[in-house]
């Protein structure tokens, strides 16, 4: 479930809306096999599992930011929890060089040794749900991006980044 919390500051008259989504995931532990950038890697430990939906317009804080051709991440799961899907949130912001992925692998693993492929799926929006079968401890992702941003587009040729905000688990 979604809830909005508002913060409010009295002295300025400032406030600020957070997001926050209730998910079994909440908290979990999430091995960051390839690092995020040095730029976008601000409470790395937390920042997926926060249950934090980062907002849009981006603000760095919220978000987990790439600039590899392959992500790979490896979910904790809490297998009391008989967990069945999981969400993967990305930032399609071209103008700031960010792209979607073009490509998301999944596996599952009852032991963290011997892995069994689940899915593969190409990418076209910003959130896509995963299922699977309630029996792994272990989930890892294998994410594609693109080769290069397309000729023409600001930042032509080169790597994009990939922005990830909530892996939220249900």
């Amino acid at each position: 479930s979604q809830q909005t919390i508002t913060a409010k500051e009295s002295k300025y008259n400032k406030s600020l809306d957070l997001n926050l989504t209730l998910h079994k995931g909440l908290g979990l532990k999430v091995d960051f096999l390839t690092s995020p950038h040095s730029s976008y890697n601000k409470n790395v430990d937390s920042r997926l599992v926060d249950g934090i939906i980062g907002q849009r317009p981006r603000l760095n804080n919220q978000w987990v930011g790439f600039n590899e051709k392959q992500i790979e991440l490896l979910v904790h799961l809490d297998t009391e929890l008989k967990n069945k899907s999981i969400t993967l949130s990305f930032l399609d912001e071209q103008g700031s060089w960010i792209y979607l992925p073009s490509s998301v692998q999944l596996f599952g693993s009852k032991n963290g040794k011997k892995w069994k492929s689940l899915e593969k799926r190409s990418i076209s929006k910003e959130q896509e749900k995963f299922a699977f079968k309630p029996k792994y401890k272990k989930i890892k992702l294998e994410i594609i991006t693109l080769d290069a941003i397309p000729p023409n587009a600001p930042g032509a040729g080169t790597v994009p980044f990939t922005f990830m905000d909530e892996l939220i688990v249900e």
